[in-house]
């Protein structure tokens, strides 16, 4: 039956490429937007770097210039105090006027000179941030003061203090650093007050803030407070910078009072979340903390992202179009397909109409039958004639059921195991015969050949069987086998009727002899004419004695053939005792047996590894020994002999090979020299010419072949081909059908 052709399938392909090529774009672009973000988030803290190492960079030049006044000023007095004479009272007004020269620029709003004590000694000051409290001409120096000033004359450099208001809105920062004396020693302490509100705080406005969110904080652990340098909320250049506590609220102030420096990332109070940078202020443990809020530091990200997102559905709407044009295109060509399928299916099914209708006309018309089963060995189909056979008229009425259910369902077990036998083995059963009852209850007899079934994967699935119908053949065979019989009868009765006037013939000439010697005795002595006496001695001593020799021979020539014919004759019909043959044991023997004559004749006998093979042990020696024996015949007496016998295996079957080095045989001999009384066309050889007969008659039996090669002067090559299986032995099968017939009842070897 036709299968339709539908319609042209779903673009499942197309649709799965389009999702596969959209995933490819949207994941492309998530990668490389991802990328791009990280990309903008690092130089976002790359930014918040460069501008906290910045203002780090501004709060140490700052922190080093006043560092370097107080230095100044140190020199400065130590100057004084080496340029007084040690006996000179040291006048205050000189002191203070060198310090006066220290007040005013630079947001200095005193300086002060203190002993080793630490105790003040003369101080000048613009007035807003004095760090003593003077009663009367007594001044007394804060503690913290005194602290500082001996803290830089213990350490040997310069100390700072930490912050101080010292007026509503002011506030200062003092630096202290030793005073040394020429040879080193410690003269007292100068401190340098520095008010910060309009200096330092101020640094960061220098600079515009890349976003509006931009702080600059600078954290002063020491004394737990803070000053916002740059905050977004305050315009640039306005507004009053004063110190403030720490927020211990604030995520990144806590970190960096904890020690946290580099970039950081997390929630603010002006902020759910900001990226950050912390970076220490050299030589102090100030910190400067610059970021910004995360959502305005994003939004060139988010900018960016919708270019990305423009991009990505533009890519997406191209493939889809893409796509659709090859889909329209796709279907074109499927329509085309799918016409040309149908016309080219309507044609193969015309072709496979026609070309099963011959296979059909073909298996129904050769005679033999033909089947196939499955692995249960029911009936899967066969042709016509094995239908007629099992006594059906239409072929499919035998689909479906088994041997049990055919006429010869005596026979049903022994067909059933030989199937099983070729499946299981996976090995064809080929040419081997065996009976079948047919429906009108005759007897037959079949050349059956199994095969097993096989499916593209080599599995087995089945057998195949075909047959003949050979019962003519055997009723020939057997009527030929009756003949054999007949005629070996014959030759008995024969040879028997030749042997009696043969034995007498021998015996009458032994007579004879012996008359011829008892008229010698007797004509002794008797005088007789010259010529008579002449005549009478050459007839008794050379004519009648070689004459007798010539009719003994003749008669055991004869008595030779006689029993050469009869043996030939009881080889055809003897039974044989099929077996396994070890043949190397077997040809050995042979080989010994004729090794004395081989010698006397100067020739070698050598006898390779040889493979088994079937069949009579008997017969097969007297194979091998006619064939030595011929071999040994034939030697070339110019040359040593040599006689090789080897073996191998070909096909399935044993091929041996007996090869001599002797005279050769002509081409137009090579076919006779099987033939009966045939010597190879050398009449005057001795023997009967019937070794070579009986080694064909003996091979042939045994359902094998002998053949000869051989080349004039070089030798000849006899090869013998034995069959090594017990099924391709046919003389068993035919000694077996010989040996019976339909008295005998049907063999199931099937």
């Amino acid at each position: 039956m036709r299968k339709p052709v539908g319609a042209p399938t779903p673009p499942y392909l197309l649709i799965a490429i389009f999702v596969v090529l959209a995933g490819i774009i949207v994941t492309t672009a998530s990668v490389l937007y991802a990328r791009q973000q990280r990309q903008m988030k690092e130089l976002r803290y790359k930014d918040l770097q460069s501008i906290a190492e910045l203002l780090t960079s501004r709060i140490a030049q700052w922190r080093g210039a006043r560092t370097m006044a107080a230095q100044s000023a140190a020199l400065a007095c130590a100057e004084v105090y080496a340029a007084v004479p040690s006996s000179a009272s040291r006048t205050d007004g000189l002191l203070r006027t060198v310090l006066r020269a220290y007040v005013g620029p630079q947001e200095h709003v005193a300086v002060h000179f203190l002993d080793r004590r630490a105790a003040s000694v003369v101080h000048a000051d613009s007035g807003p941030c004095p760090v003593e409290s003077v009663r009367g001409d007594s001044p007394r120096l804060h503690e913290w003061a005194r602290a500082l000033a001996l803290s830089a004359m213990q350490q040997r450099s310069a100390a700072w203090s930490g912050l101080r208001a010292n007026r509503p809105g002011g506030y200062c920062l003092d630096v202290a650093v030793p005073v040394a004396g020429p040879t080193g020693e410690t003269l007292g302490a100068v401190i340098l007050s520095v008010e910060v509100s309009q200096g330092l705080f101020r640094l960061a406005d220098g600079w515009q803030a890349p976003t509006n969110s931009m702080q600059a904080l600078l954290i002063m652990p020491a004394d737990g407070a803070m000053v916002r340098l740059r905050s977004g909320a305050v315009p640039r250049h306005t507004g009053r910078r004063s110190p403030e506590p720490l927020d211990e609220r604030d995520v990144m102030v806590v970190q960096a009072v904890n020690g946290r420096t580099g970039h950081l990332r997390g929630p603010v109070p002006q902020s759910a979340e900001a990226y950050g940078h912390i970076a220490p202020v050299p030589g102090s443990d100030w910190l400067v903390l610059v970021r910004e809020d995360a959502n305005e530091s994003n939004e060139p990200a988010r900018a960016f992202g919708g270019l990305w997102i423009t991009i990505v559905l533009s890519c997406v709407a191209a493939a889809f179009a893409a796509l659709v044009a090859i889909w329209r295109n796709q279907r074109a060509r499927e329509y085309r397909r799918l016409y040309e399928s149908e016309v080219e299916q309507l044609r193969a099914e015309r072709e496979a109409f026609e070309s099963r209708s011959r296979l059909e006309l073909i298996m129904n018309t050769i005679p033999q039958r033909v089947f196939w089963k499955d692995r249960e060995s029911r009936y899967l189909g066969c042709n016509r004639p094995f239908a007629m056979d099992a006594g059906y008229q239409n072929p499919d009425d035998l689909i479906g059921r088994d041997d049990y259910a055919m006429s010869w369902k005596e026979n049903a077990d022994a067909y059933r195991r030989d199937d099983q036998t070729v499946m299981q083995s996976g090995e064809p059963k080929v040419g081997y015969v065996e009976p079948q009852i047919r429906t009108d209850g005759t007897f037959s007899w079949l050349r059956t050949s199994k095969v097993p079934l096989r499916d593209p994967d080599g599995k087995v699935t089945g057998v195949l069987g075909t047959y003949e119908d050979i019962t003519a053949m055997v009723q020939a065979e057997e009527a030929l086998e009756q003949k054999n019989r007949e005629l070996t009868g014959v030759l008995s009765a024969v040879s028997h009727d030749l042997r009696t006037p043969l034995v007498s013939l021998t015996g009458y000439t032994g007579e004879v002899r012996t008359g011829l010697e008892e008229l010698r005795s007797a004509l002794t002595g008797v005088p007789l004419p010259p010529d008579v006496a002449d005549r009478i001695r050459e007839i008794l001593d050379r004519t009648m004695p070689s004459d007798l020799a010539i009719i003994a021979a003749n008669a055991e020539r004869m008595n030779k053939l006689l029993s050469g014919v009869l043996t030939i004759s009881r080889i055809g019909r003897m039974e044989l005792t099929i077996e396994t043959l070890r043949m190397n044991d077997l040809v050995g023997e042979v080989a010994a047996s004729h090794l004395r004559r081989a010698q006397e004749l100067g020739a070698s006998i050598e006898v390779g590894n040889l493979p088994n093979c079937r069949g009579d042990a008997v017969q097969i020696t007297r194979v091998f020994d006619n064939l030595l024996s011929n071999g040994l015949k034939y030697l070339d007496p110019s040359r040593p002999g040599r006689i090789r016998i080897t073996g191998q295996v070909q096909q399935g079957n044993a091929v041996y090979c007996v090869e001599d080095n002797g005279i050769g045989i002509r081409p137009e001999d090579q076919e006779r020299v099987f033939e009966l009384f045939q010597r190879a066309g050398q009449p005057s050889a001795e023997g009967e010419g019937l070794g070579l007969t009986t080694v064909r008659t003996i091979v042939t039996r045994h359902g094998g072949r002998v053949w000869v090669e051989s080349s004039p002067g070089e030798g000849s090559r006899f090869y013998v081909r034995l069959p090594r299986r017990a099924d391709d032995a046919r003389a068993e099968n035919r000694s077996k059908t010989a040996n019976s017939g339909p008295g005998s009842g049907p063999r199931t070897d099937r």
